[in-house]
């Protein structure tokens, strides 16, 4: 049945209580459950559907929801056993930092404070209620209240934990969405060992040792170095591009794509949408961007509707800092040549624009690579992932190249 497009919406509940467009990715509560670590990081490609499956989690997992009937008619419905077991059956602790984008670590701090108290509001009835001591609601309320040092501001998710389980007697989940946005705005800006060394002490309280956590997702675009960040975790269980597990929980399936095409009636226009928005491959499997497909449902005509979500300055100084040997892949790249590459284990910052793996791998998290041929580890070939991503590219070396550089 052809449903309204509601262009940009993030919130699970409001687009099944809207009854708005939606590809069924519900199923990932199930391969979480089976597949998960104690703390679980989904590294995918901006505008990939990584805040809306969080928000989805949210609603299934919280124990302050009734959410039967949001999954009603769902994938995940079919499996009363794991909905009886697990559906509204826990303390969430759910925050995105997608929107933390400041030129000074003060102003990413102050912002940051305001995400913090917004989720101690959200729990305001721990506060009022008899669970909690003196001490804990005092704490609780200077925290809600915006008085908390940075100090103090990194040890709050876990004592967030502490009380939610003291209240509800059960373990606590811990979402959070696009963990790495203010580090990357951090080394953009120039106050990244400021930013890496708060963050360390911010995701290493509440996930490392904690003894009220039942698990943590994250999810973001880039794995950050262990030196920098991950030193602060206990094994975190990484999936990326190259892996399997959760290969198909984030983005749409060509399949996907083939049927929303029928329902929408463009099934003529399948052809050109798969020449324009195809090619990345995540775990082996064929994805789309759900942002380009559903903004040319919209819109029905072909854009660079995903390329032209983000900042593009990556794109100029690619070809502007970027040594000769950098420039000639490049320009290879946007002829069909790929370029040999392995993974690096994780991005350090600052970025340098050279010809390196850590510069490529950067790229292919960002969403800009494909592996040739399903790469899973070692050395691999990898190429531009589409019309779409190409074309872009295109624009800023003729940009280049008419500066005269």
């Amino acid at each position: 049945m052809k449903k309204q497009i509601l262009v940009g919406i993030e919130s699970f509940e409001q687009i099944r209580e809207g009854d708005y467009f939606y590809i069924d990715k519900t199923l990932f509560v199930k391969e979480l459950l089976e597949k998960r670590g104690v703390v679980t990081l989904i590294t995918r490609p901006r505008r990939f559907g990584k805040t809306l499956n969080m928000s989805m989690l949210r609603s299934f997992f919280d124990i302050t929801r009734d959410s039967k009937a949001l999954f009603d008619g769902l994938a995940i419905a079919e499996h009363s056993d794991i909905c009886e077991k697990h559906m509204n059956k826990y303390p969430v602790v759910s925050l995105t930092l997608k929107s933390i984008d400041e030129d000074t670590y003060e102003n990413a701090i102050e912002y940051m404070t305001g995400i913090v108290s917004a989720l101690f509001e959200e729990n305001l009835y721990i506060y009022e209620s008899d669970a909690l001591t003196g001490r804990q609601k005092e704490r609780f309320y200077s925290i809600y209240m915006e008085k908390a040092t940075a100090v103090n501001l990194k040890s709050s998710l876990l004592f967030l934990t502490e009380c939610l389980y003291t209240y509800h007697q059960k373990r606590v989940i811990v979402l959070m969405d696009e963990y790495d946005s203010p580090i990357d705005s951090a080394e953009r800006s120039g106050y990244y060992p400021k930013m890496i060394n708060f963050m360390r002490g911010f995701l290493g309280s509440v996930f490392k040792t904690n003894d009220y956590l039942e698990f943590g997702v994250l999810t973001g675009v880039q794995r950050i170095s262990k030196e920098g960040l991950f030193s602060s975790f206990n094994n975190p269980k990484i999936c990326g591009l190259l892996d399997e597990d959760f290969a198909t929980c984030f983005g749409f399936t060509e399949d996907e794509v083939k049927d929303t095409c029928d329902i929408y009636e463009i099934s003529g226009k399948f052809d050109e949408i798969k020449n324009w928005y195809d090619g990345y491959r995540i775990g082996g499997q064929d994805m789309y961007n759900p942002w380009s497909i559903t903004m040319y449902l919209d819109r029905q005509k072909l854009e660079n509707f995903w390329v032209n979500t983000g900042s593009t300055q990556i794109f100029k100084d690619m070809f502007i800092q970027g040594d000769d040997r950098l420039r000639d892949d490049l320009a290879g790249l946007l002829t069909g040549a790929p370029i040999e590459m392995s993974l690096a284990d994780q991005i350090t910052y600052p970025i340098k624009y050279a010809n390196s793996n850590t510069f490529w791998t950067l790229l292919l998290h960002a969403g800009y690579l494909k592996p040739c041929n399903g790469a899973k580890g070692g050395i691999f070939q990898a190429e531009l992932v589409n019309m779409e991503v190409s074309d872009t590219f295109s624009y800023f070396a003729k940009e280049y190249r008419s500066r005269g550089d």
